[in-house]
């Protein structure tokens, strides 16, 4: 489960806003004595906002008034998964993942001009259904080194595609007149494209002992180039790095809670491959969280909280600054148990 609560400021204002959403749902199993598999459930993107605002162009407003625009976004893509994982020897491992991409993007802007009768207000929807498939592919060394602290080091690589990506788009424009609908005024186009989407590289590295856990990460992404039905959306390259360290004072001792909770903290900066106004999107922010051991087995209570910082105010635009609660449970119990005497 995540909790959002989140500051939009502008050169001109400010707006608070706030939200709570089941993130994702995922299971793991075991498939054979040296591999498994996974399926779930989780949010690829999600769009909302709900905001106003006003003509600033002297020109309109002195010919017809002062219009009064009215934005609004909902719904995401969501992703549903399952993977197969496997280690064939005793220092690699080798896994894939099927994603299906589905979901509905909406946008709706409003128009309405309160102080001519002679223009008409509008209404202009735009809703996108997507459907889609991404790939998986990764690979994962494993070093461990003879000591008594069990320290080991892991290298991991992955490899996302998009093989089949499509979007049926409608666009809707509706304008009443005296307040009152006229179907004459209102029209709808719709149209269906399938989309080519760049691939996505990604690597990490995570050294390991009986108490200590320090990594990290990056991707990259190259949306130079991409279109949306015959227009360029005018994206750059993207990229994700984080760094990471958890600390476990003694996961044995069970005559001390807090010896065997995990103490975690990190970092992220990532630049988004939105450019607007020739300005670069970035994303950065610091997390701080805790795993929770439940009684005497391996399952955890996960709480995580993050504070970050996206976009600029530069160029009329908006920066987003944000505070994250995050709290999620991972199980882990036997299930299926071969019965050695009946």
């Amino acid at each position: 489960m995540r909790v959002d609560a989140r500051n939009y400021t502008s050169a001109r204002a400010t707006k608070p806003d706030a939200s709570a959403s089941v993130h994702h749902i995922a299971i793991q199993f075991p498939v054979t004595r040296w591999g498994g598999g996974a399926l779930g459930v989780q949010p690829y993107t999600q769009t909302g906002y709900d905001f106003t605002r006003y003509e600033t162009d002297q020109r309109l407003i002195s010919d017809i008034g002062r219009i009064r625009y009215h934005h609004r976004g909902s719904g995401g893509i969501n992703d549903a998964f399952i993977g197969l994982a496997g280690k064939p020897l005793s220092f690699f491992s080798l896994g894939f993942n099927a994603h299906f991409l589905f979901g509905s993007i909406n946008h709706q802007q409003d128009g309405y001009i309160p102080t001519n009768r002679y223009y008409a207000d509008f209404t202009y929807t735009n809703r996108s259904v997507v459907r889609g498939m991404r790939l998986s592919a990764g690979a994962q060394l494993h070093f461990a080194f003879a000591s008594e602290h069990a320290r080991q080091l892991n290298i991991g690589f992955t490899y996302d595609f998009y093989p089949v990506f499509s979007v049926d788009n409608r666009l809707e424009l509706k304008q009443v007149y005296l307040n009152q609908e006229l179907s004459v005024a209102r029209n709808y186009q719709r149209l269906h494209r399938s989309l080519r989407l760049p691939p996505r590289y990604s690597g990490g590295i995570a050294y390991q002992d009986a108490q200590w856990l320090i990594g990290g990460d990056f991707a990259y992404q190259d949306w130079t180039g991409f279109s949306l039905y015959g227009a360029d959306e005018h994206m750059g390259k993207s990229f994700d790095a984080g760094i990471g360290v958890q600390w476990q004072p003694n996961g044995t001792d069970l005559r001390s809670y807090a010896k065997r909770i995990q103490y975690r903290l990190g970092a992220y900066y990532s630049r988004t491959p939105a450019v607007l106004a020739s300005e670069k999107i970035n994303d950065m922010g610091i997390t701080v969280g805790f795993g929770l051991p439940y009684r005497r087995s391996y399952s955890l209570a996960n709480l995580a909280l993050a504070v970050g910082v996206r976009g600029t105010k530069a160029k009329a635009l908006v920066r987003e600054t944000y505070v994250r609660l995050t709290l999620g449970v991972s199980l882990n119990d036997f299930w299926f148990v071969k019965r050695q005497y009946d």
